[in-house]
């Protein structure tokens, strides 16, 4: 069900999607099992912020980036940190310092370039093309 949610999100309303996302947050922490599912639960979470990102739910954006920065990443786990990297420069470019998100951004692309991870490259490239044009941000990307 997680991963089948996790893929899904997008097609439901911003409402439904906290609910489900609560819900399984709470399973996690009362079955201790956050862990052993690992990556799949922070890839759930993470997507759910950027979702809210989209939507302009940005109060749901802060709640749920604290629940994503507590979770322990391995060191091998590239795609989570880079993914994180890039998430936590959307936040603190839209609500705190401008310079650092604009640099976690453009850290996190190089990463996706160096690792040859084109399709996360273009997907987080154009995930930001959006925000500039949606929100009238000025994220600026390094070519």
């Amino acid at each position: 069900e997680l991963v089948l949610f996790n893929n899904m999100m997008f097609a439901f309303n911003v409402e439904l999607v906290e609910v489900i996302l609560d819900n399984a947050i709470l399973n996690f922490k009362r079955h201790s099992t956050i862990d052993r599912y690992g990556n799949e639960s922070f890839r759930m979470i993470l997507n759910a912020v950027s979702f809210f990102i989209a939507e302009g739910e940005f109060k749901l954006v802060g709640k749920y980036m604290g629940i994503l920065k507590s979770f322990y990443l391995n060191e091998d786990n590239f795609f989570e940190k880079t993914m994180l990297l890039f998430i936590e420069g959307i936040f603190n470019h839209i609500f705190g310092d401008e310079n650092m998100g604009n640099q976690q951004i453009n850290q996190s692309l190089v990463v996706c370039k160096v690792l040859k991870a084109d399709n996360l490259f273009q997907m987080n490239y154009e995930f930001v093309e959006r925000l500039n044009s949606h929100y009238n941000l000025a994220i600026p990307l390094d070519e």
